[in-house]
């Protein structure tokens, strides 16, 4: 029998906001929640890696410079202030990621705001809209696993210290409510965000704004942020975007 395992996710739920991500970091910062010192082993990947699991990580300390989970992923998108990815049936042949990325970049420029929102997306059973809310633009660009994980990551600047997140979910497991968010967890919802972890980020939308839930509302108990730093923040949906264009808190991840 196998051993069990030093690693063990930082949270498991789904991280549906920026708001989300800084109650986590804030968390492990304070000593509640704790950052993981390295990445799972080959033989701890099924274990580990499966939906509504969540790590944070600080790239000095812990030594990692990409996270990496043996799964085959396709090219990132940005979902408002995080990227993206979608699990594969089967990986890119060799060379043809970078062909399929650049070939996926023409067809998103000509076809951006050209479709139905309202349609039914075949890879996830949604409508384009509520699809698009939990995987981006990553609709039906790629040979996507049935019912496979989608991968969402942001990087979070303290000082001199970077906080990476890496979260996995599905989208069913989403869309059925089976994964709880930090801003709905009575242990962590009420946690203060520093300002050190607001100012000063490169974010594209509001730490609010949230993918994927079906009640929209601010859930903002923890959030204490005077209104002229709100302001600066200016809504920009995740499809007018390509990955290309990444702020600073995002971060490319295999």
């Amino acid at each position: 029998m196998a051993a069990p395992s030093d690693l063990i996710p930082t949270f498991v739920g789904y991280i549906s906001s920026t708001q989300d991500a800084l109650l986590l970091i804030q968390q492990c910062i304070d000593g509640s929640k704790h950052h993981v010192r390295r990445r799972a082993h080959d033989r701890e990947r099924e274990e580990l890696i499966r939906s509504g699991h969540c790590f944070l990580y600080e790239e000095s300390r812990s030594g990692i410079k990409r996270w990496t989970d043996g799964i085959s992923w396709s090219p990132s998108r940005i979902l408002g202030n995080f990227l993206v990815y979608r699990e594969l049936s089967e990986p890119f042949p060799p060379g043809e990621k970078k062909k399929a990325l650049k070939k996926n970049k023409q067809d998103h420029h000509s076809t951006t705001g050209a479709q139905n929102t309202s349609e039914i997306d075949p890879s996830t059973g949604l409508t384009r809209d509520r699809a698009r809310s939990l995987v981006g633009s990553l609709v039906d660009s790629y040979g996507f696993k049935k019912g496979g994980l989608v991968k969402k990551t942001i990087s979070v600047k303290q000082g001199d210290t970077i906080h990476h997140m890496v979260s996995y979910y599905t989208v069913d497991d989403v869309v059925t409510n089976q994964l709880t968010t930090p801003s709905d967890d009575p242990q962590i919802k009420h946690t203060r965000i520093e300002q050190a972890l607001i100012e000063g980020q490169s974010f594209r939308t509001g730490i609010h704004e949230q993918s994927g839930l079906l009640n929209n509302e601010p859930n903002n108990p923890a959030m204490h942020m005077p209104n002229n730093h709100r302001s600066q923040y200016r809504s920009l949906s995740s499809y007018e975007m390509t990955s290309n264009q990444l702020p600073n808190n995002l971060h490319h991840s295999t």
